[in-house]
């Protein structure tokens, strides 16, 4: 398999780091990265790329002409004109909380990966969708009649500005200072717990993933005060009863999905820098119906993993 020729627009921001780490981590599948922005702001960065120092250098007209892959992130009005620019051959992977169901179809690896085929644009869809279509989708089979979830999504799905803020929000309250901003949650966050306004529609992108497949879907997104990592509290209904065991089973051969012993209660401390979903806290209700509990990094698998295995994928095919 030839190394791919890939590019990353935008790459300096939180996502884009973890991003560059995780290609690097596969060094038998990517070629030359090119790093480039539209966004003024990242233009002529000085970062690091495969180890050594790299310039961050303006997008020009043609400089996507010749890649296989590039993967667009940032704020939306930075990347979603160059969706109509994409030369025949070339894949866009659009990795930001902005993406939505018109910019392409939402993939997760090893649940729809079947949806890339014939499609010049691809979206990594939010953290939230990523954890439940994998859980969800390793449950179908029993079957699974529906399924509705509490997701918790951290700071970190806004950036480096969402982190910054929480962190002096809480050194604030901590200090007795009345200087708290509020810039990017228009309220407190830290300490704090509330619904959130997702910027992508998770319940449809959650359908659209698991397709024909999927069970009757409830998803309500909340923002907690934390930095890192998403949790989602599950309820399960099963058309018959499987029992905790098959629950298990099913769950365990999901190929990045983690069951805790049964004493165990993983949190988004412990999913930190994981490339597995943990599953815990599996109890039944009776008639069918069981509570789960599950936490992911959001940066790590949730986001640059997928992303980097789409674009592996569209490799693999290529050579077949």
């Amino acid at each position: 398999m030839s190394l791919r020729r890939i590019a990353i627009v935008n790459p300096t921001n939180l996502l884009g780091k973890e991003l560059r780490e995780e290609i690097e981590r596969r060094p038998g599948l990517f070629g030359h990265l090119e790093l480039l922005a539209t966004d003024e702001d990242e233009i002529g960065r000085l970062t690091e790329s495969y180890g050594s120092a790299a310039m961050v250098r303006r997008l020009e007209p043609g400089d996507l002409d010749d890649l296989d892959t590039v993967f667009l992130l940032g704020p939306a009005a930075t990347w979603r004109p160059l969706l109509t620019e994409l030369s025949t051959g070339v894949t866009a992977i659009v990795v930001s909380r902005e993406a939505e169901a018109t910019d392409g179809p939402p993939v997760v690896a090893g649940v729809n990966s079947w949806a890339a085929a014939g499609s010049s644009v691809l979206v990594s869809p939010h953290a939230g969708v990523v954890l439940l279509a994998q859980l969800i989708g390793a449950l179908s089979p029993l079957p699974l009649l529906a399924a509705s979830a509490t997701v918790m999504q951290p700071a970190s799905v806004f950036g480096e500005e969402g982190m910054d803020e929480l962190f002096e929000q809480t050194r604030a309250i901590l200090t007795f200072s009345q200087e708290r901003p509020e810039a990017v949650f228009g309220r407190q966050l830290a300490f704090n717990l509330y619904p959130a306004e997702p910027a992508a529609d998770l319940k449809g992108d959650l359908a659209a993933v698991l397709g024909e497949h999927a069970p009757q879907l409830s998803v309500l997104l909340l923002q907690g005060g934390f930095f890192h990592g998403v949790a989602a509290s599950v309820h399960l209904t099963f058309a018959n009863d499987p029992g905790l065991p098959a629950i298990r089973e099913a769950l365990g051969r999901a190929p990045r999905v983690a069951v805790e012993d049964r004493d165990e209660v993983a949190s988004p401390v412990e999913a930190a820098n994981s490339g597995e979903i943990l599953v815990g806290a599996l109890r039944a209700e009776g008639g069918g119906r069981y509570w789960l509990w599950a936490v992911m990094d959001n940066l790590t698998l949730g986001t640059a993993k997928n992303a980097a295995d789409l674009a592996e994928g569209l490799g693999s095919a290529a050579t077949h």
